[in-house]
């Protein structure tokens, strides 16, 4: 029985094959056998693949350490890369590649 923890939808959609393949099972009999729902199975990811426009985030960062994400969506488009900042955005928080705010010195808060 798979749990939510056990593994992403990939690993469970990835067992369900397996064991339709080798037990010659269903996709329904597989499904209700590991307790994963056939829509989890079924899920195909709409996220375009941004490979090329992650390794430019990742290089702006490395050379300009203190630049935000405006800075460095305005670096990124002069490398002649498209896309939106909400989506920049999003990367360079999963990338860690954002500076963190200072802390103000006297005041204790931003």
């Amino acid at each position: 029985m798979l749990t939510r923890k056990s593994g992403d939808t990939r690993c469970q959609a990835q067992t369900v094959a397996h064991l339709m393949k080798v037990h010659l099972a269903s996709q329904r009999r597989a499904c209700a056998a590991l307790s994963v729902e056939r829509s989890t199975v079924r899920y195909r990811s709409r996220q375009s693949e941004d490979g090329n426009l992650r390794d430019a985030i990742k290089r702006v960062s490395k050379e300009r350490r203190r630049f935000g994400h405006r800075r460095i969506h305005v670096m990124v488009r002069r490398e002649g890369f498209e896309g939106n900042h909400k989506k920049l955005r999003r990367i360079c928080r999963e990338n860690l590649a954002l500076v963190p705010t200072r802390l103000c010195m006297g005041c204790g808060s931003r």
